[in-house]
């Protein structure tokens, strides 16, 4: 994961943690990670989409690697987000 990637990450979910709500804050910090996937996830589709668009095999091979990378991040940082706010929680004894 790129560190800008990284910075915002970890800025939501402490951004996200710090809300109030019904959920506890590893929920919501498992949460946002799942927002960030989402988003990384549209990115991928994206990039997907403008390769078949592309006229040359090597640059379009070359976007759905991109793409796939994408997508290997977002479920990254889901994993991330899921098992951060597990610690969460067992942190604060939820």
């Amino acid at each position: 994961m790129t560190p800008i990637a990284k910075f915002i990450a970890v800025a939501g979910f402490v951004g996200l943690a710090a809300c109030g709500g019904n959920n506890t804050p590893g929920e919501n910090t498992a949460e946002q990670a799942d927002a960030v996937a989402d988003n990384m996830d549209q990115q991928a589709d994206v990039i997907e989409q403008r390769s078949d668009e592309v006229s040359n095999d090597v640059a379009e091979d070359a976007m759905e690697n991109q793409a796939e990378a994408i997508e290997n991040r977002a479920d990254a940082v889901r994993d991330a987000g899921k098992k951060q706010g597990e610690a969460v929680d067992k942190a604060k004894g939820m």
